[in-house]
């Protein structure tokens, strides 16, 4: 219970300062009606309100939340240079989020989690297999140039992810090695991770962790209550400028 109250009182932490910020608004948001939308920080709309965001503004929020410090985050190593960081996006409509940085940076949500797994019997079962085929050749005699082809392919996962498989075919072997997948989130192609076989059983070493983190950011429901704060502290600073007016408001700003 206490790492719990923990982790809720640093993600309010982290708010305050925003908070400070957005406090000094006194007039309704241009993008709707809602007096506790901000079109310059996170919230349900993103600042495009009702409309829904074009592909360019999608893959805008999704190239802030890769570079964003993320709220309440936790960090996971694979080694010194691959890792995984789980947190809420305050481009991302405050929802949790899957940061796996591993040479590049790719971003997933929960759903797109959920869809990767699914995919990690058969990823884990071809690098298996291509392990064995591999120790079943005889490399000293093999011509690199002459008797190695290699070719890709790829899965459509779901709208967002693309996995893309390079194979490694050998003269005399029965099967394709898998060598390396490359993970593409969204229509970047700056966004992707390549990983290989270890890479991936790291990853999915951590499936229990990333799970947990889901899970417990998301029963905090952060945009909730941040939708509830910000209405009051808007509610507030209302109710002032009624009842003192714009100078008195002014006096007590500065």
């Amino acid at each position: 219970i206490l790492q719990l109250w923990g982790d809720r009182r640093c993600v309010l932490r982290s708010l305050m300062n925003t908070l400070k910020k957005l406090s000094s608004m006194a007039t309704k948001n241009s993008c709707n009606s809602n007096y506790f939308t901000c079109s310059c920080w996170c919230c349900s709309d993103n600042g495009y309100g009702s409309t829904p965001p074009s592909p360019s503004q999608v893959e805008n929020m999704h190239s802030k939340a890769i570079e964003e410090r993320l709220i309440d985050c936790t960090s996971y190593a694979f080694s010194e240079d691959k890792y995984i960081e789980i947190g809420y996006s305050t481009h991302l409509n405050l929802e949790p989020i899957l940061r796996i940085v591993c040479g590049s940076v790719i971003l997933m949500k929960r759903e797109d989690w959920v869809t990767l797994l699914k995919w990690q019997t058969y990823l884990e079962m071809k690098f298996f297999r291509s392990q064995e085929i591999e120790r079943s050749v005889d490399w000293s005699n093999v011509n690199e140039e002459k008797d190695v082809e290699r070719d890709q392919s790829s899965d459509t996962l779901n709208s967002n992810i693309t996995v893309y498989y390079t194979w490694e075919s050998v003269k005399g072997a029965t099967e394709k090695m898998l060598k390396s997948v490359r993970i593409q989130c969204g229509n970047s192609s700056s966004q992707y991770c390549t990983m290989g076989k270890n890479d991936i059983e790291e990853l999915f070493n951590f499936k229990g962790i990333i799970n947990y983190r889901f899970d417990l950011l998301e029963s905090y429901a952060l945009s909730c209550f941040y939708q509830d704060f910000i209405e009051q502290v808007i509610n507030y600073r209302h109710f002032r400028k009624m009842e003192f007016g714009d100078e008195e408001e002014e006096e007590d700003d500065a």
